[in-house]
């Protein structure tokens, strides 16, 4: 009955004032048309649009009362409580007045319950994107750390800690890690030369010493001495002779490879470099192995 009613009306709402007026409420009456077809259709979603588009152009009230009957009817309690107070917001007196707040009485509590199942269901879905972010970035995070530490096993780097979890990628080595490398090798550079120095004192020990055979044996030779003991100060300062010119050299060696690798030690960051000394039979052989 009141949809027929809501018909009557516009219908006698129909005569135009102007000719922009007239298409509007055509409009209107052909969405209200269609909005009664799918409601008579059951199908209520599709009525509540029609309605809606028909009160949009027309505000008349007695749609508000007509879209509050499509969702009681479709079983949205809550939706058809709103339309029927917004309804009675605007025609408290209207011919539906009276249905309307029975059917706000009647449907109040079921629609406060409904009220309370959306709002926990909107929470739920709120705290289920929610998880869904923080794990898309968990896995972006590891995915990161992961291309991290494959670019510093393809560049042959130590592989730092993270900046901290979740962070961004650390693709090159820290400054600190840098110095602390160079810094050893400068440290193996002093030790070095300093060994270096212990050496070259030994080689002038000798020399000393061969000097000082030497001596003695010039002067034993210059007195007309000759006997195994003069041999033996002759051999004892060609040894000492000998030995000083090999630790000189090996000290020599030593204290200029310090040098180097004290100042490689500004540059060992990116390879790595090892250096021996070799005593040989003429004296000593440097030799620098490593990637460069």
């Amino acid at each position: 009955m009141r949809l027929a009613l809501i018909a009557t009306v516009l219908l006698l709402c129909a005569a135009p004032a102007a000719a922009d007026e007239a298409d509007t409420r055509t409009q209107a009456k052909a969405h209200f048309a269609k909005g009664k077809q799918h409601l008579d259709a059951k199908e209520y979603d599709k009525a509540i649009a029609e309605y809606q588009a028909a009160y949009d152009l027309v505000p008349i009230p007695e749609l508000l009362f007509n879209i509050g009957q499509a969702y009681r009817l479709k079983g949205d309690k809550l939706r058809a409580v709103e339309a029927y107070r917004k309804y009675l917001s605007v025609e408290p007196k209207g011919r539906g007045a009276a249905e309307a707040k029975k059917y706000i009485k009647s449907l109040s509590k079921g629609a406060e319950e409904q009220r309370k199942a959306e709002e926990a269901e909107a929470a739920r879905k709120a705290d289920e994107e929610r998880k869904a972010e923080e794990a898309r970035k968990a896995e972006e995070a590891r995915l990161a750390e992961e291309r991290r530490k494959a670019t510093a096993i393809e560049r042959d780097e130590p592989v730092p800690p993270a900046d901290e979890p979740g962070g961004e990628p650390v693709d090159e080595p820290r400054p600190r890690e840098k110095k602390r490398a160079g810094g050893g090798l400068r440290i193996t550079g002093i030790v070095t030369a300093g060994a270096g120095l212990a050496l070259a004192g030994v080689g002038i020990y000798f020399g000393m010493r061969a000097s000082d055979l030497q001596s003695q044996g010039e002067e034993l030779l210059a007195s007309g001495r000759w006997d195994p003991e003069v041999d033996q100060i002759i051999e004892d300062g060609k040894a000492a002779e000998r030995n000083m010119i090999i630790f000189t050299i090996a000290g020599g060696a030593a204290i200029v490879t310090g040098g180097v690798l004290y100042y490689l030690g500004y540059r060992a960051g990116e390879r790595s470099t090892a250096v021996a000394i070799a005593p040989t039979r003429g004296g000593a052989a440097v030799v620098f192995g490593g990637s460069w």
